[in-house]
């Protein structure tokens, strides 16, 4: 008998380049939840400069409803970011949306 085991096709976000590369340097946190209304899951990303001083460097939020996935950088407000990573919003996992946000940092920050 032949044993098949299929992995998510998208791979831990841990397993991702960008978030190898941001933790050379940072610490971070991934939260996830579920929206209290909607039950949708949902993540917060967060990149400390210095994480015991509760210094933070960049925060990210992640949803999930009907019409997709949408990335919200919180840094400096609640700006949709999107259209700036490469994410299939209407496929995508919250996995994927998590790796899209280290992605932006390290291009960006």
């Amino acid at each position: 008998m032949i044993k098949l085991i299929f992995e998510n096709a998208s791979g831990s976000y841990k397993d991702y380049w960008a978030y190898k590369e941001v933790s050379k340097r940072w610490e971070s946190d991934i939260d996830y939840f579920t929206d209290e209304n909607t039950g949708e899951p949902g993540a917060y990303v967060a990149i400390w400069y210095n994480k015991k001083d509760n210094d933070l460097y960049a925060q990210f939020r992640i949803e999930k409803d009907a019409d997709g996935l949408w990335v919200y950088d919180e840094t400096d407000g609640d700006m949709l970011i999107n259209d700036s990573i490469e994410l299939d919003s209407d496929n995508g996992t919250i996995d994927d949306a998590i790796k899209s946000c280290f992605y932006y940092f390290h291009t960006r920050y």
